[in-house]
């Protein structure tokens, strides 16, 4: 693809001007491919990279790039494409400040207390990783990816659906490596119970809110070196 694929996977609290940014890059990327000798943009790698961004937008209820007039029918066309959409939309946009508030009205949001108390519930779960007897390697990675997870926690996302399905497995994972798995799956548990009752206080308790409980935990069937 022409575009940095942590664009797309990074929670973002100003998409559109995220969008901006992931735009221009992709751009100036495709360009330079065009601009260099013997060497052509990939048909299919630039649709991809409309389709990325596409899916971006569509998250984030901004308006996507339109192909309602026909697919560009080689690379440079989707460069152009791209061009004019940045230009014509991203630039001049009237409709930005509004968006953006509107955004920021949709976003789920945890308490100082809530976010403090799952921080604390993730450095127990460092702390009995670190202390336990499995090997070296496994443990490192453990810690990496419990790392990766703290880091995309914040206070406001536009949804927590990512880090509670990445918590789920991970908290499954350890537990199996563990001989004791219960002090593993208080400390899940924790976590999974403060943001359910965030979701459920933003969505007024609607059928979509993910609820987890310790038991449903141990049923799910996952393997370590998933992790």
């Amino acid at each position: 693809m022409y575009i940095n694929e942590t664009h797309i996977s990074t929670e973002v609290d100003d998409p559109y001007s995220h969008l901006k940014t992931m735009l221009l890059d992709c751009v100036r990327v495709m360009t330079r491919v065009h601009e260099t000798h013997n060497k052509q943009i990939d048909y299919y790698e630039a649709l991809e990279t409309v389709r990325c961004i596409n899916d971006f937008c569509s998250l984030y209820s901004i308006p996507t790039v339109q192909l309602s007039t026909g697919i560009p029918s080689d690379g440079y066309g989707i460069l152009v494409l791209l061009r004019n959409y940045y230009s014509a939309y991203v630039l001049t946009s009237p409709s930005a400040p509004n968006y953006i508030e509107r955004f920021q009205n949709n976003m789920y949001e945890l308490t100082l207390d809530e976010f403090t108390k799952i921080q604390t519930a993730i450095d127990g779960l460092r702390n009995l990783i670190q202390m336990s007897s499995i090997n070296d390697a496994h443990k490192e990675r453990l810690l990496k990816k419990l790392e990766d997870m703290q880091k995309s926690l914040h206070q406001k996302m536009s949804s927590f659906d990512k880090f509670l399905g990445g918590m789920v497995s991970f908290g499954t994972a350890i537990g199996k490596t563990f001989n004791e798995a219960k002090p593993v799956l208080e400390f899940v548990h924790e976590i999974v119970k403060t943001i359910t009752n965030a979701q459920h206080r933003k969505d007024e308790g609607s059928e979509g809110t993910l609820q987890i409980g310790v038991e449903e935990i141990l049923q799910i069937e996952l393997h370590v070196d998933n992790i």
